[in-house]
């Protein structure tokens, strides 16, 4: 009996994980880029969310005894302190402001059920089994992305793209991955020592093909990221040293066959010397705007808006592009939120060292899965870019926690049942129409007809709106060529002038200084030239021979 149950718990975590890992993040919907809701992956990841949350609220295990663990409060507390300077950002980035709010309070609610379920050893073996599963169907994507294979155009692979980015479009995300899949890997090995050989050697042959990928997306943080799980593997599992040196060995002979694989093909080698230079420059501005406003910050989702109106792109080495995220999300708070969020942030890491000092090693192990996300955080902006990357990172962190029965579930809490699960399945169908509008926007944007974008309740845009106005006022400006309607042209103008402060785009500051040269107003236009001059330094489409200083 006790070996039918082990399955079952097994199975029970693992055909819903399979569901997430090997259909949803294999999805791929046309789009235009970008990160956040911008990406259908992220979209479809919510939903998924959502679809979970719904059966664990229907389990009833999970009404019948409170759980609590050591590093809840801390949580709680962090998270409060996060959503409540959230919610303090001034109006011009507020509607950002708040949709961080309620990702955050999404992402600590579906802890809460999680924490609710009694998981098991077989549970934690499912999530690792899942993550393998997903880490190798992600390789054998980029594989064909590497290659150029027809199959490439699933996922609209561009034949000018040199390093395969499987289904996040973004190399650097697709490495920490393929970093968290080889920790697991790593872990089943260890855990699963006595088991058939074949599945022994299976596991091997993985490692080999995410060696080979890993090594494709010439990736820093995806080396470094690697190079910390195998080192936390052996002081952790020493005694086992000699499986973890197995594993190292067929990882490696995948990155030596990448290596001979890209000298034969003449696959170039990405110098990585720009980046990290620019990377400095943007942590070292970032830290003098965190010291022109230390206590607050400047407001959750001004840090785009604020770093290039402060410094401009020349200094800053961006050119016409710009600034959303400083590379850093402990820096991101620091500018944004000050050290009030600061606050937020260390109560969220003693929930963390909570959880690594109350593990037993199975629950570190666990911890250590979750560290190539923890390490990609301070180099970029994974969890904006990937969904599965912020669930992942809940669902590890779970693991790693050992919850405890303290008393049977109060009387209010399975009074909010309904509640839950209407404001679950709210969600879902916001999240629904959400990625219809993306797909419209997308078509749209690729062919050029947003003056045939309809207008919609602000229900149905909340989660895009500035895109979907942005669309609809570039649909105004098409319009215009055939009715000549001056009103319009104002209205435009007046809307560019607070989204440019917002989010800056240099596009937007074309249109304006053309607008403002069309109604004859040359003092406006001059001062729209010197403020892009000054905000995009390389666009040819300003004047590039006169001085770049701040308007």
């Amino acid at each position: 009996m006790r070996r039918i149950s082990l399955r079952a718990g097994y199975y029970s975590a693992l055909v819903p994980a399979l569901f997430f890992g090997g259909i949803v993040m294999t999805v791929y919907l046309p789009n235009m880029g970008g990160s956040g809701l911008s990406l259908p992956l992220n979209i479809l990841s919510w939903i998924a969310l959502c679809c979970f949350a719904l059966l664990i609220i229907q389990a009833p295990k999970v009404w019948q005894r409170y759980r609590r663990s050591a590093s809840l409060f801390w949580l709680y507390a962090g998270c409060v302190v996060l959503v409540i300077r959230a919610l303090l950002t001034p109006l011009p980035w507020f509607n950002d402001a708040l949709i961080v709010a309620i990702g955050i309070v999404a992402g600590l609610s579906f802890y809460r059920l999680l924490l609710q379920l009694p998981w098991r050893r077989q549970h934690l073996f499912a999530i690792l089994s899942t993550l393998w599963i997903a880490s190798v169907l992600q390789c054998v994507i980029a594989v064909i992305q590497l290659f150029h294979l027809k199959a490439a155009a699933w996922w609209e692979f561009s034949p000018a793209q040199l390093r395969p980015y499987g289904i996040f479009q973004q190399v650097n995300v697709l490495a920490s991955f393929i970093a968290c899949g080889i920790a697991a890997t790593l872990l089943l090995l260890l855990y699963r020592s006595k088991t058939t050989r074949w599945k022994r050697v299976l596991l091997h042959i993985s490692l080999t093909l995410q060696g080979f990928v890993l090594y494709a997306c010439q990736s820093q943080i995806g080396y470094l990221s690697t190079a910390l799980v195998i080192l936390a593997c052996l002081g952790l599992f020493w005694s086992q040293r000699f499986i973890i040196f197995a594993a190292i060995i067929s990882l490696v002979a995948g990155g030596i066959l990448s290596f001979a694989v890209h000298v034969w093909l003449q696959f170039p080698t990405v110098v990585h010397t720009d980046s990290t230079h620019t990377r400095l420059l943007i942590w070292q501005h970032s830290g003098r705007l965190f010291s022109m406003h230390p206590l607050f910050g400047w407001g959750v989702g001004s840090f785009e808006s604020v770093f290039l109106h402060q410094f401009g792109g020349q200094i800053t080495n961006v050119g016409i592009r710009t600034v959303s995220h400083p590379h850093n999300e402990i820096l991101l708070w620091l500018v944004e939120g000050g050290i009030f969020a600061a606050v937020g942030m260390l109560m969220l890491l003693i929930a963390i060292i909570t959880l690594w000092l109350n593990g037993g090693r199975l629950q570190r192990a666990m911890l250590l899965t979750a560290s190539p996300i923890a390490l990609h955080m301070m180099t970029e902006f994974p969890l904006y870019q990937s969904a599965p990357h912020w669930i992942l990172l809940i669902v590890l962190l779970r693991c790693a926690d050992r919850p405890y029965s303290t008393s049977t579930m109060p009387m209010f809490m399975k009074g909010i049942r309904g509640g839950m699960i209407f404001f679950t399945v709210f969600a879902a169908g916001v999240l629904i129409q959400t990625l219809y509008l993306q797909n419209q926007l997308t078509t749209v944007e690729r062919n050029g007809t947003q003056y045939e974008l309809p207008s919609r309740a602000v229900w149905q845009t909340v989660l895009q709106q500035d895109r979907y106005e942005y669309d609809r006022q570039m649909g105004e400006l098409l319009r215009f060529n055939h009715v000549q309607d001056i009103n319009a042209l104002r209205n435009v103008e007046q809307w560019a002038a607070d989204y440019t402060l917002r989010h800056p785009d240099n596009n937007l500051y074309a249109v304006r200084i053309q607008i403002a040269t069309y109604l004859n107003d040359p003092v406006q236009a001059e001062q729209l030239t010197n403020e892009a001059r000054w905000l995009f330094p390389a666009d040819p489409r300003w004047t590039v021979n006169r001085n770049t200083e701040q308007p």
